[in-house]
């Protein structure tokens, strides 16, 4: 029974890495302090998450999830340029 997974996906390395792959974009819910911890909302879930980069990241931002080590996700901050574009006349 507990071998049906394994009978079922061929166990390549490719197929283990894309089963596992920890990468996206999470939401940032509690402030991660430059060098600490905070918590993202990662696929449905809270997670907690530590910053590569040396920077504060407030609640809200959007943060790319690069990683994990044990239950930590190690996130890098996103910075997407919005445009607005200009009123009709």
């Amino acid at each position: 029974m507990f071998n049906l997974f394994k009978s079922l996906v061929p166990q390549t390395p490719d197929v283990r890495q894309q089963l596992f792959a920890w990468q996206g974009e999470a939401i940032v819910e509690q402030a991660i302090a430059s060098n600490g911890l905070g918590r993202v909302r990662f696929q449905g879930t809270y997670w907690p998450a530590q910053c590569i980069e040396p920077m504060d990241v407030a609640p809200g931002a959007i943060v790319e999830v690069i990683g994990r080590d044990n239950l930590t996700l190690i996130v890098k901050a996103v910075k997407k340029l919005i445009t607005q574009l200009p009123e009709p006349s």
